[in-house]
Formats: C-alpha cells, structure tokens, sequence
C-alpha cells in the first residue's frame, strides 16, 4: 500500500510537470502571436542600438563643424591681427620720419614774382621754416595764396628732404577803373583788386563804367573794360603822334573817347612853331562808336595841324565823309575856333 502510494506521488508529479510545460508552451505561442516571430526582449534592445548610432554621427558631425569655424575663426583673428601689426608699425614708422630733423622745412623757394613780397607769400601759404615737411598741407596752402588779390594762379610742391617750392603767376594789370571807386583790371577785363598807394601804378584810366553795370551784366561790363584795353594799346602804338593816353571814356550813348597828352613836335615835322613845342598839351579824342578805326583819321589829323601850326585842343573824328569821299575831322584849337578839316 505504501509502494502505490509513492508512485501515486510521484505520477503526479510527473503530471504537474507535464502541465507546467504546457502551460509555459501555450504562453510562448500567445506572445508570438502578439508579438510577432521573435522576442519582444529582443526586438527592443536592436532598436535602441540603431538609435543610438545614429544620435552618436549627428553629434560628430556638429563637433567637426564647430571645430572648423573655430580653425577659420582664429585664421581671420590672426591675419587681422598681422594686418594690424603692419600697419601700426608703418605708421609708428612713417611718423617718425615726419618729425625727423632731416625732413623740415629748410628752404621756401619763391618764383614769379614781381610784386608780391616774400613776407606776404610765407603769411599767406602760413609756412616758416622748421615746421615738418609732411605737415604742410599743400591744397590748404595753394587756398590761402591765392586770396592775396596780386596772385592769379599759383603750384605749392615739396622738393624732398627739405625744400618747399612756389610757382606764382601774378595778375598782369591793364587799366585802372573807375566805377567811382578805383579798381584795377587785368587783360580778361576782371577787376582783381581796389587801387592802393602801393600799387605805383602807371596805366590809363577808364571812366564811364558804373558799378552797377558790374553788377547787372558783368559780361557786358568785361566787354567794355577788353575793349578799352585794345583801344589803349591802338592809341600806344600812336603814341609819337597823339600822345602818350591818360584817359578812356565810356559812354553807352556816344562810344568812345580818349585823352592824351601831345608830345614834343619833331624837328621831321618841319614846324618852326615854338607853341608846338610845349609840353604837357592835352587833347581830347572822340572816336565814337568804331574807335579804333576812326584812330586813323585823328592820327592824319594831328599831322596836319602840325604841318599848320595848330595846336590841337579838341578833335572829333566823326568818320563822315564829304561829297568827294573824304572823312572830315572837327578840331577845336587849344586857342581858338573850331575848324574842319
């Protein structure tokens, strides 16, 4: 009895254990039909090694990216800083040539002048010697010499080590104008400067061209002033005949006039009259409109009152001519009547 009841024991067991395994088997088949063919244990460690691949070349890739902007960084912050260490020593360098005794200004060398005084070109330019030579700021300079009313046009340029050139081109002055006030022209017909008593100046005088001509047509005012100019120089190549010329005279009306001074008569004229003689007689042009060409009547004029005797006070060569095709020329005598010629 005890012998049946061990094996009794001992199927059971037997058939406990059958039942666990089957138990077991039937639970692994579930899963796989959940789950799928293979191990959910499994599955998710592969997943989670793929993943962290992935994320580890990801971040490579931003570390070697990060590693060559900083390469590139300090490649530009080096350059710029040799750029700035070049430069800085240039101009450490280039300063102290500057301030080199060996490049001051030594020498002011001053050409072209014939009326403005060193002193005033040295005031003007504001240069002196001693002064550096790379201080000197030329344009500032060539500004400065160029409002003194006597220069026109003017070069500044260094001559290294230690010179300092200027080339001046002074006004050339051709009439004294009165406007009332007394200025002078060049030969554009500008008026550059207002008449002083260090000018010493020895030039006709124009007078008829008001101020406000020059202010309400300069171009026609310039016009005036060059004709009166090559007037001047017709009369001046006259001079042995009709005098040296004190005066032009502008009138928008009648034209031109001139006065003169007669000079000397020339034993060649054949005229034993001491009164042509004297010195100092004046006489009054009028030319009118065509002045210069009616010059060549005066001129014959003042020939033959000479070869008369006659003192001219007062000629009017009208350029009028006669029946016969003559021009005829009004004199008034410096004592006497008016005649024609």
């Amino acid at each position: 009895m005890d012998r049946v009841g061990l094996r009794s024991g001992v199927g059971r067991s037997k058939a406990d254990g059958a039942a666990r395994i089957r138990h077991i088997a039937r639970a692994s088949a579930t899963s796989r039909s959940r789950f799928g063919r293979g191990s959910p244990v499994a599955f998710a460690g592969v997943g989670r090694s793929r993943n962290r691949r992935v994320t580890n070349d990801s971040e490579s890739g931003r570390l070697r990216e990060v590693a060559s902007c900083f390469r590139r960084g300090a490649s530009w912050f080096l350059g710029a800083a040799i750029v700035a260490l070049v430069v800085s020593l240039g101009l450490f360098g280039f300063r102290a040539m500057q301030v080199s005794a060996q490049l001051r200004v030594d020498e002011i060398a001053v050409e072209g002048t014939a009326r403005v005084q060193d002193s005033d070109i040295f005031d003007y330019a504001g240069v002196r010697p001693g002064q550096p030579i790379f201080d000197l700021n030329l344009d500032q300079m060539t500004m400065g010499l160029l409002a003194h009313p006597w220069i026109r046009n003017v070069t500044v340029r260094r001559k290294l080590p230690d010179s300092v050139v200027i080339l001046v081109n002074e006004e050339q002055p051709a009439l004294v104008v009165a406007t009332p006030a007394v200025y002078v022209a060049n030969g554009d017909g500008e008026l550059f400067k207002r008449v002083s008593a260090t000018d010493q100046l020895d030039l006709p005088l124009l007078s008829g061209v008001s101020a406000s001509l020059f202010e309400s047509d300069p171009i026609r005012a310039k016009s005036v002033v060059r004709e009166a100019i090559s007037l001047a120089e017709a009369v001046n190549d006259s001079a042995d005949v009709v005098g040296s010329l004190q005066e032009l005279i502008w009138d928008s009306a009648a034209g031109w006039s001139v006065a003169t001074v007669l000079p000397p008569v020339r034993s060649s004229l054949g005229v034993g009259n001491a009164e042509l003689a004297k010195r100092g007689s004046e006489v009054l042009f009028h030319l009118g409109r065509d002045a210069e060409g009616r010059l060549l009547s005066a001129v014959d004029a003042v020939f033959e009152l000479a070869r008369r005797g006659v003192v001219p006070g007062e000629i009017w060569a009208d350029g009028a001519g006669g029946s016969d095709g003559a021009r005829r020329v009004h004199v008034r005598p410096a004592s006497g009547h008016l005649a024609q010629l």
